[in-house]
């Protein structure tokens, strides 16, 4: 897998389409920051903290995970070279119980990869009383307990990145299906994928050191805490703001400047180069997902609405025709009817040997699926019930009249 080609196909997705690429990317990034900053916290209980995170995380899968899905769809028509609108971010919505499914499932996997290492980890060390020689030892394992599962939770992130993709090309997947079947997409591609993600991560470097280093006169002060810790447990807040103050304050202040300089240049850098670095990353893996789309399992694939598709799995019942297509699943539903139609036209035509045009129109009239069937010798066409089609090709015929 060549990570630079699918970079360079990226770029030209995203040809004639950066002003909706990074107008989307804007609007579903302030609306989830307006609603995790502006209207959670209002509207959530004092129920105490446990309980306010899971209401939050709850509100989030309701809300901003749909619009992700659909930045998500957006940049899979960019490279499908569609004319996409501003109205596919919330293109989601119309297919809200099942993208809710995924989204729901992607966090509640990836918490408990990433929350169930660090709660047995703790949960042990402190049943069996276990003593640290030192503060800094103590520090250190407390670090290892949160970047151990960090690591988990990327993880599990890289398994199920391409669920969304999934559930936009094939409406009729399950919630757990996509997350089955990007977790295959993903076996053996797990690793090419991270370098891509590593690729933008280094563009940010710059101001993630910048930002590093506006801190810097203060690492003095980790270690005088940590120093300050071993001699007295008792340390309060008065005692850290005055240790703060003085860490800034010294040398005429070039603490508090370096500081100052850091967080604006730091902070620039990187709000700036992400209106180029976040559009860049969703057409990438846009891009990516769409080259290993092929080796979906078989059983997937035949939840592809493409008419050209034999649906095996697809049950016509009583010749009742699908609902009107009003959204993207509705109208899967109904090219899924037709598909199975279709191939069944086809085959009482193949069983009679008869000649089989290069279009089998499906007309919808009186409440049953009709087709429109040439007769060669008269020269005329025939509408016919698709259910009785038997009827007209009697193995013993070789055409309709």
């Amino acid at each position: 897998m060549n990570l630079k080609e699918i970079r360079k196909e990226a770029r030209e997705s995203l040809k004639g389409n950066w002003g909706l690429a990074i107008g989307g990317w804007i609007s579903v990034a302030v609306i989830n920051w307006a609603i995790s900053s502006l209207i959670v916290p209002r509207i959530v209980p004092p129920i105490g903290f446990l309980g306010e995170m899971v209401f939050g995380l709850v509100i989030g899968i309701l809300t901003t995970a749909i619009l992700i899905a659909g930045l998500t769809w957006l940049f899979l028509g960019f490279v499908d070279r569609k004319n996409e609108r501003f109205s596919t971010i919330f293109s989601p919505f119309n297919n809200y119980g099942k993208v809710v499914g995924v989204a729901g499932l992607i966090r509640l996997i990836v918490m408990l990869w990433s929350f169930l290492p660090g709660f047995i980890i703790g949960f042990f060390s402190s049943a069996a009383g276990v003593q640290f020689r030192s503060t800094t030892t103590e520090i250190i394992f407390w670090l290892l307990v949160v970047i151990i599962p960090a690591i988990f939770a990327t993880i599990a992130n890289i398994y199920y990145s391409q669920a969304f993709f999934l559930a936009n090309d094939f409406p009729g997947i399950s919630p757990m299906a996509a997350i089955r079947e990007s977790k295959a997409l993903m076996q053996g591609r797990m690793w090419h994928y991270f370098l891509q993600q590593l690729f933008f991560q280094l563009w940010l470097l710059p101001g993630y050191a910048l930002l590093l280093m506006a801190f810097a006169p203060l690492a003095r002060l980790l270690f005088d805490v940590i120093a300050l810790l071993e001699r007295t447990p008792l340390v309060n807040q008065w005692v850290l703001e005055r240790m703060i103050e003085d860490a800034l304050l010294a040398n005429g202040g070039r603490g508090a400047i370096i500081l100052a300089l850091g967080l604006i240049i730091g902070g620039l850098y990187i709000f700036g180069i992400s209106f180029w670095i976040a559009p860049y990353r969703h057409a990438t893996n846009a891009v990516f997902y769409r080259q290993i789309s092929d080796n979906v399992s078989e059983l997937t694939k035949q939840l592809n609405p493409d008419p050209t598709t034999v649906v095996d799995e697809f049950v016509f019942t009583n010749n009742t025709p699908p609902r009107e297509p009003v959204g993207k699943e509705l109208a899967a539903e109904r090219l899924i009817a037709e598909a199975k139609l279709r191939e069944k036209i086809v085959l009482v035509m193949t069983e009679a040997k008869a000649t089989i045009p290069t279009e089998i129109p499906i007309i919808w009239s009186d409440d049953m699926a009709k087709t429109i069937i040439s007769c060669s010798e008269t020269g005329t066409d025939k509408v016919i019930p698709v259910y009785e089609i038997e009827k007209y090709f009697p193995t013993t015929k070789t055409d309709l009249c």
